[in-house]
């Protein structure tokens, strides 16, 4: 049960059933009423829209070159990565080996293998570190907005609380 001090120091029972029943004007003592369920899902739909075209636009104003690096650090990400690399270094390692008959060895020793398993690790590196880069100048501009959101709110509630 929801109870509040009065400035004497004493609980009264402020729950808005409660204060509805017991009031002539319940706003007065419960404050304004909750706007109808309707009302918040319009404005909650309305808020979710204007958000997913302000990451729309985010998206549209990316480079060219992050657009390219975030499409490969997605595809570095997945389990198609994984299985086409060991399709690869899997028929790399056998061929190499000697295991597959009528194919010649070409990197016996499997050094050129090491060679390209590093350079394709830096590149897949970079192109990650461009990503969170992107990702971390987003994550900056929600939390700002997050701020400000709290200010507003902070701003608010004082407002009330002078009332």
């Amino acid at each position: 049960m929801n109870t509040r001090s009065t400035k004497k120091g004493r609980p009264t029972d402020l729950t808005r059933q409660n204060c509805r029943a017991k009031a002539e004007n319940p706003q007065s003592y419960c404050g304004p009423a909750t706007p109808p369920p309707s009302e918040l899902a319009s404005v909650l739909a309305r808020n979710i829209r204007v958000m997913g075209r302000r990451r729309e636009r985010e998206e549209a104003t990316a480079s060219l070159e992050e657009r390219i690096a975030g499409a490969i650090t997605r595809f570095g990400g997945s389990m198609r990565f994984v299985y086409l690399h060991i399709v690869l270094f899997g028929f790399w390692i056998i061929v190499n080996l000697s295991l597959v008959p009528g194919m010649p060895e070409f990197d016996p020793s499997l050094v050129i293998l090491a060679m390209v398993a590093s350079v394709e690790a830096i590149f897949l590196s970079t192109f990650i570190l461009i990503t969170q880069n992107r990702m971390s100048a987003a994550a900056e501009k929600r939390a700002e907005l997050d701020l400000q959101i709290s200010l507003l709110a902070e701003h608010e509630v004082t407002k009330l609380a002078t009332l």
